[in-house]
């Protein structure tokens, strides 16, 4: 199963990667309108985002919104195998770790602008993947920190990508977590049998 996860997920990468800058902006761009627009994002407190690399659907410009609009916004800590969930004031707060990504700097642990938190208080999380299909299965890069982390999340699990890299059906395991939504630039697609 593994090495057809991993060729379907090369496949895509290279198809994500295809996609020139501009259009990856504006499709990210439309991805958000319909984020932003979602009664989830509405009524979340807390939500958690990540901070996008390479060809990925853009983050860093749009979380500003989450400060703006007064949510508690939360960035996932990569610990070992692990994602801690970690509360930041402000993107300010985010350093570049394994891979480039931006993560919460833990030095300011201290003075109260970063600090863990419960899964339980996040109410949506945003969900990066290299592919997702029709049913709210998702491939990542292959560590299974995001299956780990959602395994018992009982918020709102919301896939984002491009149009692109949405495929009919992904095989899946029993680890595999399904997504409760997947927004792509054509729109928001939810998935009822989602776990």
């Amino acid at each position: 199963m593994s090495i057809e996860k991993d060729k379907i997920r090369e496949e895509y990468k290279k198809i994500r990667d295809e996609i020139p800058l501009g259009t990856q902006v504006l499709k990210s761009v439309a991805i958000w309108k319909y984020f932003f627009d979602l009664p989830e994002y509405e009524n979340a407190k807390t939500v958690m985002i990540y901070s996008d690399i390479k060809s990925e659907v853009k983050t860093n410009v749009f979380a500003e919104r989450l400060f703006s609009d007064g949510k508690r916004v939360v960035y996932p800590y990569t610990d070992k195998k692990e994602i801690v969930p970690y509360e930041v004031d402000s993107s300010a707060r985010l350093m570049a770790r394994a891979f480039g990504i931006l993560e919460p700097n833990l030095r300011f642990v201290g003075d109260g602008y970063v600090k863990e938190i419960p899964k339980n208080e996040i109410d949506l999380v945003v969900v990066p993947g290299v592919v997702f299909d029709m049913f709210g299965d998702r491939l990542g890069y292959g560590g299974g920190y995001y299956d780990r982390f959602l395994k018992d999340f009982e918020g709102v699990k919301a896939g984002v990508s491009y149009s692109e890299c949405v495929c009919y059906s992904l095989p899946d395991e029993e680890t595999d977590v399904k997504m409760d939504m997947l927004i792509t630039e054509a729109g928001c697609e939810r998935f009822e049998q989602a776990e």
